[in-house]
């Protein structure tokens, strides 16, 4: 799995100047050039002709081509840059290049995002910047030095260019391509070939396992990159209740690829210890720190309402035990029978009577409901609903709060698939497609609608 992609073909000029250019307009050459170089043993070196408009001649650039990027992502973009001599030129831009598809041409969006200031000379320097694309699919990134300060380059004048990058989102790290040299955690290589393709950083270490709790929403965020020729097989929780499987949606184990899942049922009081079957066996240890109770369908987790607090709460275990008296004896016949599950009730408080409303939304499904709190180890129970009461509690002088009363049964942990994600709403729905069309397209009925969806 490609952990980072550098999108610029020829990063730097090991073997030629394929998929790179000087700017057109600048009255300029480029070339290879063993002179000096910032990674590897050559770079691109742009020299001025001292020919051409006034404009153009304060100008040295050149421009590096990639694979199409989509309008509106956004790039991250990086060159190194020497200028030999005594003057301080001025300030460096990068701009990209539009690809028009109707006429195969291109032009020019110039991005003038921000300069670095005056340039210093003789020795390498970093050029950062972070783009987005706007109307047409961008197919190269220019790179130019300005001499506006000192007025145009000389004849001869040249500026050289190095260790390109161009990378997808806001960031991007430590410079690589498909020549940098391998390590125990990541293998570098070139999509196809050397010096013409993309790069590619390929984690081949151990397995990467983190654990980050989301306590406003209940869960923690699982993320999983097995190591070289592992894969994850099981995913088990250890908490205040217990040790059990984490629930996943359908098919996503094993794999040997990068896996990111929430855990929604995780105990919110004391430690949570993850471990994997297969991919070494690597555990991570978290807690998830919640200050309020939590209800919620462990199959359908967008059915789910945290709450003000859980009292009232009343356990009872009733016995299948038989007790048999016999005439003529004095002790009784006795069939032992185990003790069942808790049978009882439990009060819910909530802030308003739409906060009530979505408590008894999550009962009226008709799969099991978990009960997590904050304050017990072991009071945590998947349960049923016989009866859900609600009813306002008015205290003179005191805001009106909310009563849920459930008459509840526990139940065994119910060992359905994963089918759903907190958060499904009619607003998410609105906010993920555009049109009645493509949701007619996306879910096959209205119970998958219901569900949401399953990545």
């Amino acid at each position: 799995m490609a952990t980072r992609t550098n999108l610029i073909r020829n990063p730097s000029a090991e073997i030629d100047t394929a998929n790179a250019s000087q700017k057109g307009e600048f009255s300029s050459t480029l070339a290879r050039s063993t002179d000096r170089a910032w990674t590897g043993i050559a770079s691109f070196k742009v020299t001025s002709t001292g020919i051409g408009q006034l404009e153009h001649k304060k100008q040295l650039g050149m421009a590096a081509w990639v694979d199409p990027v989509a309008p509106g992502t956004t790039v991250n973009v990086k060159a190194r840059i020497y200028v030999p001599g005594t003057n301080q030129h001025g300030p460096r831009y990068v701009f990209w290049y539009h690809h028009h598809p109707a006429t195969e041409t291109h032009s020019e969006g110039w991005v003038y995002a921000g300069s670095d200031g005056d340039m210093q000379v003789n020795t390498w320097i970093t050029h950062d910047r972070t783009m987005t694309s706007e109307v047409y699919m961008i197919d190269g990134y220019a790179v130019v030095v300005t001499n506006d300060s000192d007025g145009p380059w000389a004849a001869a004048d040249v500026v050289y260019f190095d260790g390109l990058q161009a990378e997808l989102g806001t960031e991007s790290g430590e410079y690589f391509d498909g020549d940098t040299l391998d390590t125990l955690e990541y293998a570098f290589n070139w999509s196809g070939t050397p010096h013409n393709s993309e790069s590619t950083m390929d984690w081949i270490g151990p397995t990467l396992f983190t654990a980050t709790p989301d306590p406003a929403n209940g869960n923690i965020l699982l993320d999983i990159t097995p190591g070289t020729s592992s894969t994850v097989d099981a995913i088990t929780r250890t908490d205040a209740n217990g040790t059990h499987p984490v629930r996943l949606l359908p098919n996503q184990l094993p794999t040997p690829s990068q896996l990111i899942v929430r855990d929604y049922e995780a105990a919110l009081t004391g430690p949570v210890t993850y471990t994997l079957t297969g991919a070494g066996g690597s555990q991570v240890t978290t807690s998830l720190g919640s200050d309020h109770p939590w209800l919620f369908v462990p199959v359908y987790p967008q059915f789910s309402a945290a709450v003000e607090s859980v009292t009232g709460y009343t356990s009872d275990r009733a016995t299948q035990t038989t007790v048999h008296q016999v005439i003529g004896r004095p002790d009784p016949l006795v069939t032992i029978g185990r003790l069942q599950t808790r049978a009882g009730t439990l009060e819910i408080w909530c802030a308003s009577h739409a906060d009530a409303l979505t408590v008894q939304n999550v009962y009226s499904l008709g799969h099991a409901v978990m009960l997590r709190q904050v304050e017990h180890a072991g009071l945590d129970m998947y349960h049923f609903a016989r009866a859900v009461t609600v009813d306002p509690f008015a205290p003179q002088g005191a805001r009106t709060r909310w009563r849920v009363a459930v008459d509840y049964v526990e139940v065994n942990r119910p060992t359905a698939d994963l089918a759903g994600s907190l958060g499904w709403n009619y607003s998410e729905l609105a906010a993920a497609h555009t049109s009645y069309f493509e949701v007619a397209f996306t879910y096959a009925d209205y119970n998958a609608l219901l569900v949401g969806p399953l990545t």
